[in-house]
């Protein structure tokens, strides 16, 4: 079972803490909750969150070679980031990779809010300098 009804505090895409309008740390919910999380797994590296290692390790794909084989280990990172503590269930997520080109490879991920509509992302890594990943 999923664990998208929580809360968390709003962190702005550099990473910053949000104020609301009273001065107060600003907090997420709902899809945004869902949405803000997914984000910051897909970011961070395994250690960079000291209490859960819940991170992708996107990162360590990039310098190797644009194979099948490192692709469906990327994959199994995503997949082990979002279902690690039953932030996501595997039936509640859908991870897709395409290759584009002999560098890069894109991958589409979608994740079911049972509450919400379905949260999709974008991300695009390039083995060789990097990936982005946007909201679509």
């Amino acid at each position: 079972m999923s664990n998208f009804n929580d809360i968390d505090l709003y962190i702005t895409e550099s990473g910053d803490l949000m104020l609301d309008s009273d001065g107060d740390l600003a907090t997420v919910t709902d899809v945004d909750y869902v949405t803000q999380t997914v984000i910051n797994r897909l970011k961070s590296c395994s250690s960079d969150w000291f209490y859960d290692e819940t991170g992708a390790d996107v990162e360590v794909s990039i310098g190797q070679k644009n194979t099948y084989e490192n692709t469906e280990a990327l994959v199994d990172r995503i997949i082990s980031s979002m279902t690690k503590d039953e932030f996501c269930s595997i039936e509640d997520l859908v991870v897709i990779a395409k290759p584009i080109t002999n560098t890069s490879v894109l991958l589409l991920i979608s994740v079911n809010i049972p509450f919400a509509d379905t949260v999709n992302f974008k991300l695009e890594l390039n083995f060789l300098t990097g990936y982005k990943i946007t909201i679509v």
